[in-house]
């Protein structure tokens, strides 16, 4: 008897099983990874920025004029 979800559930196996499905994840792995570290980096410039330009702007600069 022919069961098409079956049949599915099994080339998905297969497909889990073969060497392309092992390269692909890795691929996604690695691109997950990267994408992670460039969103950690633009967080600290966005930081980094936001703090100079509460620290650096004329209003507060013209407190210290004498």
């Amino acid at each position: 008897m022919f069961c098409p979800f079956h049949t599915s559930l099994q080339a998905c196996q297969l497909f889990e099983e073969s060497r392309l499905f092992q390269f692909l994840s890795k691929v996604c792995t690695i691109f997950h990874t990267i994408n992670l570290a460039f969103n950690h980096i633009s967080l600290h410039k966005a930081t980094k920025s936001e703090f100079a330009e509460k620290h650096s702007s004329s209003s507060d600069l013209s407190r210290f004029v004498i």
